[in-house]
C-alpha cells in the first residue's frame, strides 16, 4: 500500500512546473511576489510546494529563509494573522541571533505581534480580565478538554491541558497588554513593517513563505491569512507561495464580503495572488506513468533503480506530446525486476489508465488513483488471509466500478451478485457478449446504470471477464468500505435495533452499546458494522465528533477482523483532516496501533496538531 501524504519524489513530472515557480522567486525584480498554486482536492498542491522548496534548496543555495505555514493547523486555536506573523517573526529572530545589530529588532517584531494580537480581541480581553475569567482566545485550546471533564470522559492529559491553559493566562495577558512601545495601532503596524524590512535586509536573504491547506479553513480564517500577507508582510525580498483550491477561496471571499459581485471577487483575488500557477491535470499518459511508478515502488527495487525509472518516466512525459511513452518492458529493465506479479500490474495499469483519466469521478486525480489501488491492495490481503479464490485483477475491476459510478449503481451490482445463483449474474454475461456501442447494449443496461453508459462501455471491455465467475467473495471483501448491501430495514429486527442504537452512542464506554453489540451473532455484527461504516463514509467534516463512530469502535472490539476493517476505513481519511477528538477513542486499541504508528512516522498524524497545541 502507498501512504497518502505529500512528497518531494516526483512521479508526475511536476518538477518542470515547480522549477518555473522557483525561477520566478529567484528573480529580484519579481519581488515581492505572491504565487498561487491552484488545484482541486488531491491534485498534488502540497507535493508541488515540496518540489518548489526542493528546487530552491538545490545546489546548496543558502540565499533563502524558508517558512512553512499550515493555515488549517491553527484554525480554532489562534488568530490566523497573528499566528502567521509570529511564526515568521520567530524564524527571523532565530536567524538574527548571531547578529547583535539585528537581534533586538527581530525580538521587537515578536512584541509587536503580541500587541497586534491583543488589539484584535480588546473587548473580549478587557471584559474577561475584569471578571476574572480566562479569555476565550486563550482557552479555545482547552475547550475540548473541559468538555471531556464534564462528560466524564477525561483522561490525565485532558486535566493537565486545562491546568496548563489557566497557568499560562497571567503570563500571556502580561505579554499582550504591554507592547514594545506605546503607540496607536496604525503606528504599530507601520513600525512592524519597518522593523521587518530592516531585519530581512540586514540578513541579506529572501524570505519564502509556503502556505498550505488554506482551502480547508473557514472563510474568515482564509481571508485573515491572505490579508495578513498584504497588510503586514508583503515587503521587499519576500515571496509567498499559497496552495489552495481556487474555487474554495472564491467561496471564502464571497462569504466574507457578502456584497461583492463575481467580477469584484476576481479582482480581489488578482490583487492578492499575482501569479496563478495551476497544478497540471493528468491525462492518460500521466495516469499510466504514475501507476507504473507506484507499482514499481512496491516491487522491491532499490533506491537507485527507482530513481533511474522515475527519471526515465519524467523524461518520457516531457515528450508525450510527440506520442512517446515508456513501455512496460522498459520499466522492467530500468528496475531490474521481472516478477509475474509486477508484469500483471503494469499490464493492468495500461488498461486502466484511459478509464481513470477520463471517468468523471476520478478525472486523473492522483490521490483518488492511489486510494483506489490502496483499497484493492487491502482487499487482496484480506482475501489471502481468508484463503478466498479472488485475484487482484478482479478486485481492481470491481473497485473501478465502485469508484467511477455512484452508490445507486454499485448497490444494484451488489444486489445482482448476492441474488444470482452461485454469485454469477446473468446480466453481466449478457452485457459482456453485446457490442457496447450498440443500442441493444444501452437497452439491456439496468436503468440505474444508464447514466454511466460511456464508462460501462470501457469497463465491460476490461480484463478479466466476469461472466461465469463467482463474485460473492469480492462482495464480501468490499464490505469494509461500501455501504451495507441491504438497507437496515432488511436486517433482522434485533440487528436493526442494534444498528440504530450504535448510531446514537456517544462514548465507547457505553455499557448499553457493548451489551447491544454482544447480543448479535457474528454475521449480524458484520452487517451492522458495514452499515455503520456506510454511514461514516457519507461524512465530509471530521473536525468534530461524528455520530456513529463510537458505535463502530465498540463493534470493532468484538473481533480482530472487525477492528482491521474499521482501521482500513479510518486509514482512507487524510490524517491531517482528522480532529483531535478521535485520538482518545482509538489510541489504545490493538487494531489501531499500526495505523497510528504509520501516521506518526509520516508526520501527518493528528498527534502533530496535539503537540503543537500543548506547546501553546
Amino acid at each position: 500500500m502507498w501512504p497518502d501524504v505529500d512528497t518531494e519524489t516526483d512521479y508526475l513530472n511536476f518538477s518542470e512546473v515547480a522549477g518555473l515557480a522557483a525561477d520566478l522567486i529567484r528573480q529580484p525584480e519579481m519581488l515581492p511576489l505572491s504565487l498561487g498554486v491552484f488545484g482541486g482536492w488531491g491534485a498534488g498542491k502540497s507535493s508541488m510546494l515540496r518540489l518548489i522548496e526542493k528546487d530552491l534548496r538545490s545546489k546548496g543555495d543558502n540565499s533563502f529563509i524558508i517558512v512553512k505555514f499550515d493555515a488549517w493547523l491553527f484554525q480554532g486555536y489562534d488568530d490566523a494573522r497573528a499566528s502567521l506573523m509570529e511564526i515568521i517573526s520567530r524564524t527571523l529572530w532565530d536567524k538574527a541571533k548571531s547578529d547583535k545589530t539585528l537581534v533586538d529588532q527581530a525580538k521587537g517584531l515578536l512584541k509587536r505581534v503580541n500587541y497586534l494580537r491583543a488589539i484584535g480581541t480588546t473587548v473580549e480581553l478587557g471584559a474577561s480580565l475584569a471578571l476574572g475569567i480566562p479569555p476565550m482566545g486563550i482557552m479555545k485550546r482547552g475547550i475540548d478538554a473541559v468538555g471531556k471533564i464534564f462528560s466524564g470522559e477525561a483522561e490525565a492529559d485532558d486535566v493537565e491541558a486545562v491546568k496548563g491553559e489557566v497557568a499560562k493566562l497571567k503570563k500571556d495577558a502580561k505579554g499582550w497588554v504591554k507592547p514594545a512601545e506605546a503607540a496607536s495601532p496604525p503606528e504599530q503596524i507601520l513600525a512592524f513593517r519597518d522593523e521587518f524590512t530592516e531585519v530581512l535586509t540586514g540578513l541579506n536573504k529572501i524570505l519564502v513563505v509556503f502556505i498550505d491547506n488554506l482551502d480547508r479553513c473557514l472563510p474568515d480564517v482564509a481571508i485573515q491569512t491572505l490579508e495578513a500577507i498584504r497588510l503586514f508582510l508583503f515587503l521587499p525580498n519576500t515571496a509567498f507561495v499559497i496552495a489552495a483550491d481556487e474555487e474554495m477561496i472564491r467561496h471564502a471571499v464571497s462569504k466574507h464580503y457578502k456584497e461583492l459581485s463575481g467580477q469584484h471577487i476576481t479582482d480581489y483575488l488578482d490583487k492578492l495572488i499575482q501569479v496563478p500557477l495551476r497544478v497540471p491535470l493528468l491525462g492518460v499518459q500521466e495516469v499510466r506513468a504514475y501507476m507504473f511508478l507506484l507499482f514499481a515502488s512496491m516491487s522491491g527495487a532499490s533506491g537507485s533503480e527507482m530513481e533511474k525509472a522515475r527519471k526515465m518516466v519524467c523524461d518520457s512525459l516531457q515528450s508525450s506530446w510527440k506520442g512517446e511513452r515508456i513501455s512496460p518492458k522498459e520499466m522492467l529493465e530500468a528496475i531490474g525486476i521481472e516478477s509475474p506479479e509486477l508484469v500483471s500490474q503494469l499490464d493492468m495499469a495500461e488498461r486502466l489508465s484511459p478509464i481513470l483519466a477520463n471517468a468523471p469521478n476520478v478525472s486523473g486525480n492522483p490521490r483518488i488513483v492511489k486510494r483506489l489501488l490502496n483499497t484493492v491492495s487491502m482487499r487482496s490481503m484480506l482475501a489471502k488471509k481468508h484463503r478466498m479464490p479472488v485475484d487482484e485483477a478482479l478486485l481492481t475491476k470491481l473497485g473501478v466500478f465502485e469508484r467511477c459510478t455512484n452508490d445507486e449503481a454499485y448497490r444494484l451490482l451488489i444486489k445482482l451478485i448476492n441474488e444470482a445463483k452461485e454469485g454469477k449474474p446473468v446480466i453481466i454475461a449478457e452485457l459482456e457478449s453485446i457490442e457496447s456501442t450498440t443500442k441493444e447494449f444501452q437497452d439491456k443496461c439496468p436503468e440505474q446504470w444508464r447514466a454511466h453508459i460511456e464508462f460501462l462501455a470501457q469497463w465491460f471491455a476490461l480484463e478479466p471477464s466476469l461472466a461465469g465467475r463467482d463474485l460473492r467473495p469480492a462482495v464480501y471483501l468490499s464490505r469494509d468500505i461500501v455501504p451495507l448491501t441491504h438497507p437496515p430495514g432488511e436486517l433482522s429486527a434485533r440487528a436493526t435495533k442494534v444498528f440504530q442504537a450504535l448510531k446514537s452512542v456517544s462514548t465507547i464506554s457505553s455499557v448499553a452499546g457493548k451489551k447491544a453489540a454482544e447480543s448479535l451473532s457474528p454475521a449480524e455484527q458484520a452487517d451492522v458494522l458495514a452499515g455503520l461504516i456506510g454511514e461514516l463514509k457519507k461524512v465530509t467534516d471530521w473536525n468534530s465528533r461524528v455520530p456513529g463512530f463510537a458505535g463502530a469502535v465498540i463493534l470493532a472490539e468484538t473481533s480482530p477482523e472487525f477492528g482491521l476493517k474499521l482501521a482500513a476505513f479510518i486509514n482512507q481519511l487524510p490524517p491531517k483532516t482528522v480532529g483531535l477528538w478521535m485520538l482518545p477513542l482509538i489510541k489504545n486499541k490493538t487494531w489501531a496501533k499500526e495505523m497510528l504508528a504509520d501516521w506518526e512516522k509520516t508526520g501527518q498524524s493528528p498527534l502533530k496538531k496535539l503537540r503543537h497545541i500543548k506547546k501553546g
